[in-house]
């Protein structure tokens, strides 16, 4: 019965909210270029999950829910006399309250020892911005349009040529540079060196008199 009442009240909190949630994420399956290709399918990974959720909130959970509400009817036994279902229910009932206990009792420390608090928010910002700036990051050709002009700014920092090769190393400089002084300073940006093994994940384009990529692979 109180199971039954407790869905009368959030039911339709719950579709509602599926649906504001769903409705957040739909736009971003929509988005083009190379941040359409990472987020398209972070919305609709979020969106089938939400949709699972909402689900299971109308209807595994509230059955669940009326399984563990039910009076207990085997405190009088012994716990070797119970069955395989009140075995598991007692063994999650008393695990429930152990992690219930160490949740509240930590709750209690954190109240207590607000140094603490602030500690652990100073070594979460720590962790974050060094695992922000040791995350290599770089330009990923296979995940965009290359012929699509949309994605030029994108393609333009990105696009070498071939200026000369020797039996280990390959020299490239970018297709807009016309000096050839190899400066350290510049290595990366108006060219760049790279062994065998280095040129394994390059893709191979044809580009016009101004530029533009107009075909790509080997040719």
């Amino acid at each position: 019965k109180a199971t039954i009442e407790a869905m009368d009240e959030i039911t339709g909190a719950i579709i509602s909210i599926t649906l504001v949630m769903a409705a957040v994420f739909i736009p971003v399956t929509f988005l083009t270029g190379p941040t359409g290709v990472f987020y398209q399918q972070f919305g609709i990974t979020l969106i089938i999950s939400i949709l699972i959720s909402a689900v299971n909130a109308l209807t595994l959970s509230p059955v669940l829910c009326s399984l563990l509400l039910k009076a207990p009817e085997h405190h009088s036994k012994e716990y070797s006399n119970l069955g395989f279902m009140q075995k598991l229910f007692y063994k999650f009932n008393a695990g429930f309250t152990a992690a219930t206990n160490r949740y509240g009792n930590s709750f209690k420390f954190l109240l207590k020892h607000k140094w603490a608090t602030v500690l652990i928010f100073v070594a979460g910002g720590i962790t974050f911005w060094w695992a922000n700036s040791t995350m290599p990051t770089g330009f990923i050709p296979k995940d965009i349009d290359l012929l699509n002009p949309i994605n030029y700014s994108l393609i333009s920092p990105n696009l070498f040529r071939v200026q000369k090769l020797t039996s280990k190393d390959y020299f490239f400089r970018h297709h807009l540079e016309t000096d050839v002084i190899e400066a350290k300073e510049l290595k990366g940006i108006t060219w760049l060196r790279l062994g065998i093994s280095g040129i394994k994940d390059i893709i191979k384009v044809r580009v016009n008199h101004i530029g533009q990529i107009v075909s790509v692979g080997e040719y």
